[in-house]
């Protein structure tokens, strides 16, 4: 696997309503951060990348213990 040595931008297709409908721009950055902004924006959230590795798994998880309820 390559390591990341440049920061990489790219667009999502999430549309999110927020003043308006905005795309969300996720932005790779060396060496671990990992940032979001709305487009046509320019405050910018980052996490590490650990962080929202953590972040991912606790979303998966609660989205097993629902579907498990519900069954």
């Amino acid at each position: 696997m390559k390591k990341l040595d440049k920061t990489v931008k790219r667009e999502s297709s999430d549309d999110i309503f927020e003043k308006g409908s905005k795309f969300v721009i996720v932005t790779l950055e060396p060496p671990n951060l990992i940032g979001f902004r709305l487009k046509k924006t320019r405050s910018k959230y980052y996490l590490t990348a650990g962080t929202g590795y953590i972040l991912a798994l606790k979303a998966h998880i609660n989205a097993q213990k629902k579907s498990k309820g519900k069954k």
